[in-house]
């Protein structure tokens, strides 16, 4: 069999929250719009240099300090939307090749130029995407097809470069992909308590969805 093609970074994207101009006629302020970066960026503990977001309550911090987009998503949603879309359209700081969140797990670390980063949850796709793409189902489209993105929080700081590889240096459980997360988070839960169980008590897994899933839990009466 051929070897898989190793995970590139196409795109790293970075912006401040700024008021956008929206085609409605409205605005808002946010932190969204990422422009990709010619050369190299230091990658601090929380986030890229020159980067940052609106809402801190909901993203950024140290469990969220990396937004990461599949590439191969892209196709798929230039046909839905029939348009061309910009890599850092989703507000992601890294485009990657080969990945999908089929193939990434939570727990997963890796190389990228001279940091390290690890996976920590599914990103959590938010109201600000509808206005956005001016569609106000878009979130909802996100969540329902699975093409949500992921985290990821700083292991280790360092100087990081567009086209840098992606370098598995550490496998998470594979009982617990993107797409897993996902499902366990917004599926039918009538038969996987015991799994959201143990996925709460998986360290790498970032305290804000360990905090959803063990409300889940308490509102069920299983635990």
């Amino acid at each position: 069999m051929p070897e898989t093609a190793a995970p590139l970074i196409l795109s790293i994207n970075i912006g401040l929250p700024r008021k956008i101009e929206l085609d409605s006629g409205n605005s808002l302020s946010s932190g969204i719009i990422k422009t990709p970066v010619t050369g190299k960026i230091y990658l601090e503990e929380d986030r890229f240099q020159g980067d940052g977001c609106q809402a801190t309550r909901i993203h950024g911090g140290g469990d969220k300090a990396v937004c990461g987009y599949f590439s191969k998503h892209y196709p798929f949603w230039e046909n839905e939307l029939s348009r061309k879309i910009e890599f850092g359209a989703f507000g992601e700081n890294l485009t990657i090749s080969e990945l999908d969140e089929k193939t990434t797990f939570i727990g997963d670390v890796y190389g990228l130029g001279k940091a390290k980063i690890q996976c920590t949850q599914p990103r959590q796709p938010c109201s600000t995407l509808n206005k956005i793409f001016g569609l106000k189902e878009m979130a909802c489209k996100i969540q329902t097809r699975g093409y949500s993105g992921l985290y990821f929080r700083v292991v280790q700081t360092g100087w990081v470069e567009p086209c840098s590889k992606l370098e598995l240096l550490e496998k998470g459980n594979e009982k617990f992909s993107v797409e897993t997360a996902n499902q366990l988070m917004h599926g039918d839960q009538t038969r996987e308590w015991g799994t959201i169980q143990k996925i709460i008590e998986y360290p790498p897994l970032s305290d804000d969805w360990r905090k959803h899933f063990q409300k889940k839990l308490a509102k069920s009466g299983k635990f």
